[in-house]
């Protein structure tokens, strides 16, 4: 016996894994362009970067798990990034060092839990921003605040989004459900 279906279950029945996994990373991403652009808080951009890093929409708690761990491995890299930074320009020669190392550990270790490829991709774009900056130094105190409530605000996106609305479409399930198709 046929059940009738609102709009939006015929829509999410329909979608495979993947196609519904991609529509909720474009939902909270293009979301977080607007909280950018609407509130223009001080290095918004980094907010956007932030959910990249974090966000891997998946499973309500897997996502939620692996979320709190990148979240973790944002926090280290910002702190150590700063050091790194700092160092690079002291003698501007150990960023010939520096940049490739974060680059090889963050490739390297990326089987490794979910925080700690973080912290090197984290160190290896705090190092190009900070580098690049217009500003010969910053005033550590704000360059940590704002990246830090960027990436709180990434953090509580991820959440909101996670908790209200896409936990009810069971992507555990589905991942299953087409994995099964693909070996079958």
């Amino acid at each position: 016996r046929f059940q009738k279906m609102n709009w939006q279950q015929t829509l999410t029945f329909r979608l495979s894994y993947r196609s519904l996994c991609g529509l909720q990373i474009s939902t909270v991403f293009t979301f977080t362009i607007f909280v950018q652009e609407l509130f223009r808080y001080p290095r918004a951009g980094w907010t956007g970067f932030a959910l990249m890093m974090i966000y891997a929409g998946f499973d309500n708690g897997a996502t939620l798990f692996r979320a709190y761990h990148r979240f973790l491995g944002v926090l280290l890299g910002l702190l150590s990034g700063y050091l790194l930074w700092f160092c690079g320009h002291l003698d501007y020669r150990t960023l010939i060092l520096i940049i490739p190392a974060t680059v090889f550990f963050a490739y390297f270790l990326v089987v490794r839990s979910y925080s700690v490829p973080t912290v090197f991709t984290v160190n290896t774009s705090i190092i190009g921003t900070g580098y690049f900056d217009v500003h010969d130094s910053f005033s550590l105190t704000f360059f940590l605040t704002d990246y830090f409530v960027c990436t709180v605000i990434a953090f509580a996106i991820i959440l909101a989004f996670e908790y209200f609305w896409f936990r009810k479409y069971q992507m555990m399930q589905r991942f299953i459900y087409d994995k099964q198709k693909e070996m079958s």
